[in-house]
C-alpha cells in the first residue's frame, strides 16, 4: 500500500512527452530535449531516443521549458518545437511545422507560436512591400508603409505580452516575461 501511495505521489509531477515524426527518413534517428536555461541543462542534461516506428517519448519529473529536436545531421525539414515539461502528457508532432498541445502551458505556448508566426508573416510581406516600393522610387507610399509596420510591430508586442497574462504563473510565464521585458 505504502508503494503504490509513494508510486502516486511522484506519479503526480511526471511529464510524458509522446512525440510523433511522420517523416520516413527519421525512422531510426535520435531526438533531443534540451532544456533552454542554462542551469537546468547543467543539472539534468540533455534527454534523448530513437525515433522508432514514427514515434518517440520522453518522460521526467522537473519542469522547465526545452527544445525538441532532430540530431543536428538530419534536421534539415524540421522544425525545432518549445515545449514546457509540465505534469502530464504532451502530445507533439516534429515535423516541417511542429506543434504541441495536451497540458495548459503547452497549448498556451501552441497559440503564441501560431500568433507569431501568422504576423511574421505580415511583417515580411510588408517589408518586401517596402523595399520594392523604394526601388521604384516611392518615397511617399513607402513612408506610409513604413508607419504602419510601426504601428504594426508595436500592436504585435502588446499582444504577444498578453500571453504572458494568460499563462498567469508557472515555468511559461516567467519564459514570456523574460522575453518581453528585455
Amino acid at each position: 500500500m505504502s508503494s503504490l501511495v509513494m508510486f502516486s505521489c511522484s506519479n503526480h509531477n511526471t511529464f510524458t512527452i509522446e512525440g510523433e515524426v511522420p517523416q520516413e527518413r527519421l525512422e531510426g534517428k535520435w531526438v533531443f530535449i534540451v532544456p533552454l536555461d542554462s542551469a537546468v541543462k547543467a543539472q539534468i542534461g540533455v534527454d534523448s531516443t530513437i525515433i522508432k516506428d514514427h514515434k518517440f517519448r520522453f518522460i521526467g519529473n522537473r519542469e522547465y521549458v526545452g527544445d525538441i529536436r532532430i540530431a543536428a545531421h538530419f534536421r534539415y525539414g524540421t522544425e525545432n518545437l518549445l515545449v514546457v515539461t509540465e505534469p502530464g502528457t504532451i502530445k507533439v508532432c516534429i515535423d516541417t511545422v511542429s506543434y504541441g498541445g495536451g497540458t495548459r502551458q503547452n497549448d498556451l505556448l501552441q497559440r503564441y507560436k501560431e500568433f507569431m508566426m501568422s504576423t511574421n508573416k505580415v511583417l515580411v510581406e510588408q517589408n518586401q512591400h517596402y523595399r520594392y516600393l523604394i526601388h521604384q522610387g516611392d518615397t511617399a507610399y513607402a513612408s506610409a508603409l513604413r508607419d504602419s509596420m510601426m504601428q504594426y510591430m508595436k500592436w504585435r508586442r502588446t499582444e504577444a505580452q498578453t500571453f504572458v497574462d494568460k499563462a498567469e504563473s508557472g515555468t511559461l510565464h516567467d519564459f514570456l516575461k523574460q522575453l518581453y521585458n528585455r
